[in-house]
């Protein structure tokens, strides 16, 4: 059976009261062992979020985003957001390499590193990009940007949220898609660096979809999955390394291609979905349990 992890995009404030009603704890599918309260804090939001946060990006026709009302807080203002959401009972944390690229692992690791026992929170993060040291050309430029501003690195004029060069956030790495057995376990082992811990209870398979490739690309990448990295999570659960796994959902029939393809995942995690009508346009004609 699969299930809907409930996913907060960016933080907002919420009453204790408000809050009580999200914190009881169920079971992540039926093939895991982890259970979740029902309201979980996007790490993104340590990069994007915090005070200043007023709209949601809007996708232009060039796939340039467009219409970006994020404020990228500083370490400080991080710090108090997830301060303030622990002290508001959140206990799911969910980051990924992608996120200020690196730098929202970083930022939460450090949160979350002092906090004993390890089991009085859940934490997951996202696997599918390798960061890595930017090459420069040989004349010390760097290559035109990709068509698709998701794939850029840090060294364009806007990178993939819209962000413009020079604004401090972001790390200075580049990266690349890498959905293979060595590719997913070095996404893990990196990631396990960056957060400064040795655990990571929920792994998800990120933005393998068509806002991201074109369908070649996401053929190849399935390929890539489907006779390697699919193995290497189903290892590290087996081996009790992480809980559960999944995959993350931006792009209408997604699901379905995950489904057909016969992978047996925990979850799905849908970004900004908060509703039964936006999901069904992500699942058209499917079952959603």
């Amino acid at each position: 059976m699969k299930k809907i992890l409930p996913h907060s995009g960016k933080s907002q404030r919420a009453s204790p009261h408000a809050m009580s009603r999200h914190t009881a704890m169920k079971a992540l599918g039926t093939r895991s062992t982890i259970q979740l309260p029902a309201l979980g804090f996007g790490g993104a939001g340590v990069m994007l979020g915090g005070a200043g946060t007023v709209a949601s990006p809007k996708l232009a026709e060039d796939g340039e985003r467009v219409g970006i009302g994020f404020r990228l807080p500083t370490d400080l203002e991080a710090r108090a957001n997830l301060e303030a959401q622990w002290s508001a009972g959140m206990r799911y944390f969910d980051t990924a390499p992608w996120y200020g690229r690196g730098q929202s692992e970083h930022r939460l690791g450090r949160f979350l590193y002092d906090i004993k026992p390890r089991d009085s929170f859940a934490l997951s993060t996202k696997v599918g990009r390798i960061l890595s040291r930017p090459t420069w050309g040989p004349d010390g430029m760097p290559p035109a940007p990709p068509s698709n501003l998701a794939l850029a690195g840090w060294k364009y004029t806007k990178d993939a949220w819209g962000i413009p060069e020079g604004v401090p956030g972001g790390l200075e790495f580049d990266h690349r898609h890498d959905y293979t057995y060595d590719g997913i376990m070095r996404s893990y082992e990196d990631s396990l660096q960056r957060l400064g811990m040795n655990s990571i209870d929920i792994l998800v398979i990120h933005d393998l979809d068509g806002m991201h490739f074109p369908e070649p690309g996401i053929a190849h990448h399935m390929g890539q999955l489907y006779t390697g990295g699919i193995y290497a999570l189903e290892e590290l659960k087996a081996a009790g390394d992480i809980k559960a796994y999944g995959a993350g959902i931006n792009h209408t029939g997604t699901m379905t291609r995950y489904l057909d393809h016969g992978f047996d995942l925990d979850f799905f995690l849908v970004s900004q979905a908060r509703n039964p009508i936006k999901l069904s346009t992500v699942v058209p004609d499917k079952t959603i349990n």
